[in-house]
């Protein structure tokens, strides 16, 4: 998903001014070598992500805050596989890169590449309060203050984007490459965004893994202890969700490397490096079609609903809302109770045999529906 600053579009990015580095049309290898991986790349990531959102809006058991995001993320690689592949066909057919064409590339670019910056730290910042403090993470994401979050991010990412594309007309000299095509500062500002972001996740993951360990050292403790610990499980449900996202984060990173390092080597010298814009292309469409893998492989859930919405199974997954769930968990409870405490033949000894027989039907619910929320 990264946005392909992309000329991921437009990757012959045509002719550059001096040197033998730079001048000459882009080879002709290159150019279909780019169009034969970038197009069907870009079909399996509308594909595979678009499956994943549609997944997510069914099953109600998927209604998270977590699950938002990670739909969000999904539905912006989806949004920018039709993005790459619209802007190639159009090159190709068309044959000419105009002005408009340009900018728009510029906006799109720009648009999906400092959103999904920002979806990473949410996302970060989500599974940080999920491990570290839990009561936070109940009060804080809740899924009302989740959608003003993600809205605040695609606002700026917007704005962010405009303020891109309006710069193309002033740097645009007839040839479409997007790091030429706005100010060097404001493309250094793009690169300052990423290492942000970079130093924003290296902290909050270094910060989840201390606490974990933590943790693990007092079960350790009270396992010798022989005492049991009521919150393994659920820590255990959270870090996998962890884990997912920590693997999504690294493979996006690396995949944006050469995007990052064309960047910057394009401004900082002359030469114009179109076996690094080929990887980088690459790269950026890449991305957006191992998210939905990475997210399919370590969700065990999503994975079980996609398959069911699949193949259309006729039994399907429950879909009731958790707290309506445990709403009528505890009002069944009630109702039970108040018949053992009424009946007048029943002796003391048999409610309570009743009661627990009762309790040993409905297995752990509490953990079981804090772990299941994450």
């Amino acid at each position: 998903m990264e946005v392909d600053n992309n000329s991921t579009t437009a990757p012959s990015d045509t002719t550059a001014a001096s040197g033998n580095l730079t001048g000459g049309q882009v080879p002709i290898g290159i150019t279909l070598a780019t169009y034969a991986v970038v197009l069907p790349i870009g079909l399996a990531t509308i594909a595979l992500n678009g499956f994943v959102v549609l997944t997510l809006l069914k099953f109600k058991n998927l209604h998270t805050t977590t699950s938002a995001i990670i739909g969000s993320l999904a539905a912006t690689d989806m949004i920018f596989g039709c993005f790459v592949v619209t802007f190639v066909i159009v090159k190709k057919v068309t044959k000419h890169i105009g002005l408009l064409y340009c900018a728009g590339n510029v906006f799109g670019s720009i648009l999906f590449y400092v959103l999904s910056l920002e979806l990473y730290v949410i996302v970060t910042f989500d599974r940080f309060l999920a491990v570290t403090d839990p009561a936070k993470h109940k009060t804080w994401m809740t899924m009302k203050n989740c959608k003003v979050v993600l809205s605040l991010a695609v606002a700026y990412a917007f704005v962010f984007a405009v303020a891109a594309s309006v710069q193309v007309p002033y740097y645009w000299h007839n040839h479409c490459s997007i790091e030429k095509a706005m100010n060097k500062y404001f493309l250094y500002a793009l690169v300052a965004h990423q290492l942000v972001a970079l130093f924003v996740l290296v902290w909050c993951y270094l910060k989840i893994f201390a606490a974990t360990a933590k943790r693990r050292r007092v079960w350790a403790a009270r396992r010798q202890a022989q005492q049991q610990s009521t919150n393994q499980d659920t820590h255990k449900t959270i870090m996998k969700t962890t884990r997912m996202v920590v693997l999504i984060i690294f493979f996006s990173f690396l995949c944006q490397l050469p995007n990052t390092l064309h960047m910057i080597l394009i401004n900082a010298t002359d030469g114009n490096y179109k076996a690094l814009r080929f990887v980088r292309n690459i790269g950026l469409v890449m991305n957006g079609l191992l998210d939905p893998i990475i997210y399919t492989l370590k969700n065990k859930k999503l994975r079980e609903c996609m398959k069911k919405n699949f193949f259309r199974s006729s039994q399907e997954l429950p879909v009731v809302n958790l707290n309506v769930r445990r709403d009528n968990r505890e009002k069944r409870v009630k109702q039970e109770s108040k018949v053992v405490v009424n009946a007048p033949c029943i002796t003391q000894q048999d409610a309570s045999t009743s009661q627990q027989t009762t309790r040993g039907t409905q297995p752990d619910t509490k953990i079981s529906l804090i772990a299941e929320e994450y």
